[in-house]
């Protein structure tokens, strides 16, 4: 299929910016979420230990890593990666926006993770 092939080449293209960037967790995050469009889920499972192990993480790194643990079927661990996303300033709006992540939206502990975080310390109700 054409997607499979668009998957392919975003695996080339991420795999080569990593080498002169090894250390990137939006790069490493990002081979961990083409891994798992393309079905390969093993793949993408050994990719994202290898980014759970880098010292420096971003919000969007922690995203990518969420959106590949959920497609990969690890839920528990996305969740926790969304949890970390958020906590360190991942948009809300575009969590609940991701179209890779509408199955985990009908998860009964999602709205309450954006809840905890989006609404922490504001008094303020929260927007769904």
């Amino acid at each position: 299929p054409q997607s499979l092939e668009a998957y392919r080449h975003a695996l080339e293209l991420v795999r080569e910016k990593i080498k002169t960037a090894p250390n990137d967790p939006d790069l490493q995050g990002s081979l961990a979420v083409y891994l798992a469009k393309s079905g390969d889920r093993e793949a993408a499972v050994k990719q994202l230990a290898t980014f759970e192990s880098l010292a420096k993480m971003t919000a969007n790194g922690r995203f990518q890593a969420a959106v590949a643990y959920e497609l990969a079927g690890r839920r528990d661990q996305s969740l926790s990666s969304l949890d970390a996303a958020l906590r360190i300033g991942y948009s809300p709006r575009d969590m609940r926006n991701e179209p890779e992540l509408v199955s985990l939206r009908a998860d009964s502990r999602f709205l309450p993770l954006l809840d905890r975080l989006a609404g922490a310390g504001t008094g303020k109700p929260v927007q769904h």
